[in-house]
């Protein structure tokens, strides 16, 4: 939805604003490609916590009358809907991307990309591709800075789901965790490998445990 999208790009405009790194070579978004989307998806959680959500939240005539418990409820059950579908369509992406990018002198000439997507997509994402379609044609992705990287997607959400628990632990409005998120995160820019920032930032290596969570499985 418009909330969720509008939370996600504003993650990149802040990681830019953010910055403090002397270069613009390695400024806000010009980090690894595979963590990028780590600052915008971990914006998007804050969609579906009760504080921020009430903050946001109001009625079009009456500004002061907020969403109800009951219903700001619902939504957050609602989060993990058809979630496996989504991450499936994630690692369907990623691989089409990878395929179509890692093909060969001899290979390159004779590959069809609509035959490639069907395959790919009805044995991963378990759902057949509409017959005489090409959607790869509009996949644009693939030729616009994430070559070979659409997996970056789904691999940065592990890093912000990570990044996130801190935030559930000690509070998502917390404004000292705010402060600290900004300045191992945001700031750095591409001055410093993605990874470390998020061991600092963590105190601990990262793993897929709170993404594992944060997508349902457990």
């Amino acid at each position: 939805n418009a909330e969720y999208m509008g939370f996600h790009e504003f993650g990149h405009v802040m990681h830019n604003i953010c910055t403090e790194a002397e270069v613009s070579y390695f400024s806000g978004t010009s980090v690894e490609r595979d963590f990028v989307e780590a600052p915008s998806q971990m914006l998007e959680n804050w969609c579906y916590e009760i504080e921020p959500l009430e903050l946001m939240s109001g009625h079009y005539i009456n500004k002061d009358e907020h969403l109800p418990s009951e219903l700001l409820q619902a939504m957050i059950k609602a989060k993990n809907v058809d979630t496996g579908l989504l991450n499936l369509r994630q690692v369907f992406f990623g691989s089409f991307d990878m395929a179509v990018h890692t093909l060969t002198n001899e290979t390159v000439a004779s590959i069809n990309t609509q035959e490639l997507w069907s395959k790919l997509r009805h044995e991963i994402s378990l759902i057949p591709q509409q017959q005489d379609t090409n959607p790869s044609g509009s996949f644009g992705h693939i030729m616009s800075g994430y070559m070979a990287g659409y997996y970056g997607y789904l691999y940065s959400e592990v890093f912000s789901a990570d990044l996130f628990s801190h935030f559930k632990n000690i509070g998502v409005m917390d404004k000292g965790l705010g402060e600290k998120y900004r300045k191992c995160i945001l700031a750095p820019g591409g001055t410093q490998d993605g990874g470390e920032m998020v061991r600092t930032f963590l105190g601990r290596e990262p793993n897929q445990e709170n993404f594992l969570r944060h997508i349902g499985v457990f």
